[in-house]
């Protein structure tokens, strides 16, 4: 089940919350296109839908094959992700963000050594800062890839789900690839005399 919110968190960027919320009936098909529907808890926007690949629907769907195969009270169908501890005053019906942190900071104790990409004093890469990987973690590496691929920021505030191109721009950063590639191109429509 963790690796499969796992998944999910890294394919879609929606918040963990969003993502352990998720109704089984959570995916539709028009057109061909998959499209993920979840619920916007903190801009209060319910039944939202995000063009997902048909990798990511393969996850949801293998996932839900094996819930099915799982003994559970009828209380928790409607739940993608039900929580094995219904008496919890948190519990909903469904996994809360809180336990997928903690499987990540499990997760994360086992990984060995992650160098970051800076330098320390010798010239070796700095150990990357484990505190730094969790969950909503995945949500920005989601911005960023769709970034780095050139997506228009107006186009990525909607994968978002924000309603300002300001909120998408705290989480879009240019990399230095990108920067090196446009002022090439730049420069190749300069006019010298």
């Amino acid at each position: 089940m963790h690796q499969s919110i796992y998944q999910i968190l890294r394919d879609t960027g929606r918040r963990p919350g969003e993502v352990v919320s998720l109704h089984a009936g959570c995916l539709e098909v028009i057109d061909g296109q998959h499209n993920l529907i979840y619920d916007n808890h903190k801009a209060g926007r319910m039944r939202r839908r995000l063009p997902i690949t048909t990798d990511t629907a393969r996850i949801i769907t293998c996932w839900r094959e094996h819930r099915a195969g799982l003994h559970l009270p009828p209380s928790l169908d409607r739940w993608l992700f039900p929580s094995p501890m219904l008496r919890t005053p948190q519990s909903r019906g469904h996994v809360t963000p809180s336990c997928v942190t903690r499987a990540f900071k499990a997760w994360v104790a086992q990984i060995g050594v992650i160098d970051s990409e800076l330098l320390g004093s010798d010239g070796t890469p700095a150990p990357f800062d484990r505190t730094m990987i969790i969950p909503y973690a995945l949500r920005h590496s989601y911005a960023q890839r769709h970034a780095d691929a050139g997506v228009p920021v107006d186009v990525l505030r909607d994968l978002m789900d924000h309603a300002a191109v300001a909120t998408t721009m705290g989480y879009y950063r240019v990399g230095l690839n990108r920067k090196q590639q446009t002022i090439h191109q730049a420069g190749a429509l300069a006019v010298h005399a």
